[in-house]
């Protein structure tokens, strides 16, 4: 299952047809319930952000598999610092968009170490907690404030 609206979705959605892919289904909306238990039941969450996007960014997504104990693997520009954000929390790994062989040595690693997987998948959970509830954002912005 592909939910997105991305810029890739109508390139995906036309290779899938061209190579007659059965088991894809492409969505571009999921009510906020249905997704996180969606997020839950998955082994790992998949970040893409095109390698030629300018500006670093942190796909919402990205929060929501820390924060449903989901390791997170991110393909992404080499201006974005969310990838050592993740790696750093130990919640996943990321590897710039056009380093196919980092990619699939990386995925390779995640797919057959479950135990890695749940290490990530706590480290990720411990991150969330500690740094992106709003409990957190409201306690940071009110002492920023207060710095002022």
């Amino acid at each position: 299952m592909i939910i997105a609206k991305g810029v890739e979705r109508y390139r995906l959605q036309k290779i899938a047809k061209e190579k007659s892919l059965t088991n894809l289904r492409f969505m571009d909306y999921m009510p906020q319930a249905d997704y996180l238990n969606l997020v839950k039941s998955v082994d790992l969450g998949l970040v893409s952000i095109h390698e030629n996007y300018r500006v670093p960014t942190c796909p919402s997504k990205a929060v929501s598999y820390m924060a449903s104990g989901v390791p997170v693997f991110a393909m992404i520009n080499p201006e974005n610092d969310y990838g050592s954000i993740v790696e750093n929390a130990g919640a996943g790994y990321w590897a710039v968009g056009s380093d196919k062989k980092r990619i699939v040595e990386l995925f390779d690693k995640l797919y057959s170490d479950n135990d890695l997987r749940e290490q990530m998948s706590n480290c990720g959970l411990k991150f969330y907690h500690e740094n992106c509830t709003p409990d957190v954002a409201y306690k940071t912005m009110i002492n920023q404030m207060k710095n002022y």
